[in-house]
């Protein structure tokens, strides 16, 4: 499990990012699954992820990955 790999600060991010991306996945799924997806909601997620930070999320899980890869090397 990639979690093991974070450190310190990258678990506080992790932490604080993570639920709030979860709660916006989970809305947006349940409301495709019964009513469908369409561009516009399709773009409005992409916007709701972006500002609850995904892109620092996944900055934060490629560092783990990458730490954890020159590890096994």
């Amino acid at each position: 499990e990639i979690s093991e790999c974070l450190v310190g600060s990258e678990m506080c991010i992790r932490d604080r990012i993570q639920p709030t991306i979860s709660d916006i996945v989970d809305r947006y799924i349940t409301t495709w699954v019964t009513g469908g997806v369409d561009d516009a909601s399709w773009d409005s997620y992409k916007t709701e992820l972006e500002g609850a930070g995904l892109n620092e999320l996944v900055k934060t899980y490629q560092g783990a990955v990458d730490r954890a890869a020159s590890a096994a090397n």
